[in-house]
């Protein structure tokens, strides 16, 4: 007798995948089944957060974790558009303008086993501080936070106040050469960098500079660093910017922005 493996495997494929499928229309009952039962209490208006529930394995119980936030690094949240037949909760996301999003989101869908949806605590706190409740005052002042970090930084660009003081709107070697080399004659021998990415601020002091290179040191190292001069340009690859004064980073204006409230 031959024995087909290929056609044996296939078999078990199709069974694999028939029984995928009902487990998942399963799952899918299943969260939506238990959501309900405590979604049902939201209203319309209502502003919710999403908590990520972790579990622990080796008594069953669920830790609760941290609320899910957004790309820009805050807590996204929500507001209860409607309630369908059945307390079917129909959501929009806010956006960091605090407006609600076009898409809906039927939030009973989501897994229950991980994810919890609760009341904005940040109402909690405006009740107990007295507060207005503003759901997104800390997105929208995030978003004040980097205008006015760009504004500052700007001032102080390198590549930009060599394009302002050449009046082109690129900047060439040469003319990266002059404006440095013009500081130096003042016995400015100091350039600023941050990354853009982590945000790390470099303080440098400059040692030697010729028409196509500089030699820098960080302050407090000895040593030498070369860079061509285009390195300072802002066309170029890298995340590092330069800076004729200490740049501003996130946090320091959002510290800046808490402090004028």
């Amino acid at each position: 007798m031959t024995i087909n493996l290929e056609k044996i495997i296939f078999q078990q494929k199709a069974i694999d995948s028939k029984l995928a499928r009902g487990s998942a229309a399963m799952q899918k009952i299943y969260n939506v089944s238990r959501n309900v039962e405590y979604q049902q209490y939201f209203e319309v208006g209502q502003v919710l957060v999403q908590r990520l529930i972790q579990k622990n394995w080796r008594d069953g119980n669920n830790d609760v974790g941290k609320l899910i936030v957004n790309d820009a690094g805050v807590v996204q949240k929500y507001v209860v558009a409607n309630k369908l037949p059945g307390n079917l909760v129909l959501c929009r996301k806010l956006g960091i303008s605090g407006r609600p999003g076009k898409a809906i989101h039927v939030i009973a869908d989501v897994e229950y086993d991980r994810y919890r949806f609760e009341e904005d605590p940040d109402i909690a706190d405006a009740i107990l501080l007295d507060f207005d409740y503003d759901p997104m005052q800390l997105p929208k002042l995030m978003g004040r936070a980097r205008r006015h970090r760009q504004t500052v930084n700007n001032k102080i660009d390198v590549n930009r106040m060599t394009k302002d003081a050449c009046g082109r709107g690129y900047v060439q070697d040469s003319d990266m050469f002059n404006f440095l080399n013009d500081r130096l004659a003042n016995g400015e021998r100091t350039l600023w960098s941050m990354n853009e990415t982590s945000s790390e601020v470099i303080k440098w002091n400059i040692l030697e500079m010729d028409s196509g290179e500089i030699k820098m040191s960080k302050v407090g190292s000895t040593t030498e660093v070369t860079r061509n001069l285009y390195d300072l340009h802002r066309s170029y690859r890298t995340d590092d910017r330069f800076f004729v004064a200490e740049p501003v980073t996130q946090e320091q204006a959002m510290f800046r922005m808490q402090a004028k409230k």
